[in-house]
């Protein structure tokens, strides 16, 4: 189930995602989170822009990982710990950190 934004919230993830530099280094998501992000890629791809998901955790709830649907219709992975955003990174950028071991 998608995560109701406010427009202060999606104001926050725009500016932080223009503002900032991707992080494109591997995160901290666990087997289960991987799959997860995986699911709501398709879920959130075919959902109207600022549609967002938490789709893992890590530290006992500390930080949580979700992906969103840009007004520009980018999905990013986004990150935030203990209520702040953390870094972001492309999905493109999420998939390639995470699954070229398993290129052929």
């Amino acid at each position: 189930m998608t995560q109701n934004l406010s427009s202060e919230n999606i104001i926050q993830i725009e500016n932080f995602i223009r503002n900032n530099v991707e992080k494109k280094e591997n995160l901290c998501i666990s087997n289960s989170g991987l799959n997860n992000a995986f699911i709501y890629f398709e879920k959130i791809d075919k959902l109207p822009i600022n549609s967002y998901y938490i789709f893992d955790s890590a530290a006992m709830g500390y930080t949580c990982y979700s992906i969103y649907k840009s007004t520009s219709g980018q999905i990013y992975i986004i990150v935030i710990s203990i209520q702040n955003l953390t870094s972001y990174m492309t999905y493109q950028s999420f998939i390639e950190n995470n699954f070229q071991q398993y290129s052929v």
